[in-house]
């Protein structure tokens, strides 16, 4: 059992609270992530050349929550009109005065306005998703996100242990298309209105997605007007509570 007791009469308990549980949640995530058996056993052997490759190789960059990421990206795209393209890039040595995020290694992952794109830059070897990424791009509240027109994952975009993807890309109305093959998906419960009102998207393949556990696809694709075809024929709803896929009229071959 884990116990968060924040008692300062001087700041807001309700956001100490938060903040408190937030910080543990990426605490908790980094330590499962890390091979720390490996490491005390190169330690133990006095190996600490292999310690120090291992460290660098295992370097990541935890991002901020869905909301966070959300209101911070959400603010600089308001402010430039120009930005249409979201790129993650790893394995960077740009940096700029703009932080998404610090990790708790000192990690810093930079935010850069590069033309048309922007991106987001880190010296780590990969980023890692929060557990929540639930209306992490959604224009629903940040309308400036529905003039995005491509987001760029790379291949250095960890989602093993995300749990919530619910309304990930809510009325992203300008996304033609979307490469999430190197998603993992297979702990993820929440998948509800996930490209909800996605209504640019030509094209789309979910058939790498693992949804095994998966409780909720309702409206996972309505008002994806030009999405003709959409292979589901992988996907495994024998835990799935709540599937409400009736919406998909428009498509002519599912």
């Amino acid at each position: 059992k884990i116990a968060l007791d924040y008692f300062d009469a001087s700041i807001n308990r309700i956001a100490a609270w938060v903040i408190g549980f937030r910080s543990w949640q990426r605490a908790l995530l980094l330590a499962m992530l890390t091979p720390n058996a490996e490491l005390k056993a190169l330690q133990d052997a006095g190996n600490l050349t292999k310690v120090f490759v291992m460290q660098e190789e295992i370097k990541t960059l935890l991002l901020p929550d869905a909301e966070t990421f959300n209101i911070t990206i959400g603010a600089i795209l308001d402010n430039n009109n120009n930005l249409k393209n979201i790129k993650f890039i790893a394995n960077s040595e740009t940096t700029s005065e703009n932080k998404l995020v610090t990790d708790e290694d000192g990690t810093i992952g930079y935010i850069v306005e590069n033309g048309e794109n922007l991106e987001i830059h880190s010296s780590a070897k990969e980023f890692i998703a929060s557990s929540n990424c639930g209306q992490m791009f959604s224009a629903r509240y940040r309308t400036s996100f529905n003039r995005i027109v491509s987001i760029d994952f790379g291949e250095k975009f960890n989602t093993s242990n995300t749990t919530d993807m619910g309304a990930m890309f809510q009325y992203c109305s300008s996304l033609t298309s979307l490469d999430l093959s190197t998603f993992d998906t297979s702990k993820v419960t929440m998948m509800n209105a996930m490209f909800h009102g996605c209504n640019a998207l030509t094209s789309l393949d979910v058939s790498t997605f693992d949804t095994s556990s998966t409780l909720d696809i309702s409206y996972m694709f309505s008002e994806c007007y030009a999405l003709k075809t959409l292979d589901i024929s992988s996907f495994n709803t024998s835990n799935t509570e709540i599937i409400s896929l009736y919406d998909l009229y428009n498509i002519k071959h599912i």
